[in-house]
């Protein structure tokens, strides 16, 4: 039997393609070999079992400055 143990979170895409709204929610979460990472649109962080990562999208663009050792209130 399939596993129903999981959470999941949906939005209707509705309100969107009615040209209701211009988003759906305030951020993106992604999950790959172990990592995460939530964007904001002011800020992207990145975590894994050797790495922490926060950068400034607005400032740093092309995330270069990691930023989470300096910023622990975002971090939390």
């Amino acid at each position: 039997a399939a596993d129903k143990s999981y959470h999941t979170t949906s939005y209707s895409l509705l309100p969107l393609l009615q040209a209701k709204t211009d988003k759906v929610r305030n951020y993106a979460f992604a999950e790959i070999e172990g990592y995460i990472c939530i964007s904001d649109g002011k800020y992207r962080y990145i975590e894994g079992v050797d790495a922490q990562l926060l950068f400034d999208d607005e400032k740093d663009p092309k995330n270069l400055n990691n930023i989470a050792a300096a910023s622990p209130e975002i971090v939390k």
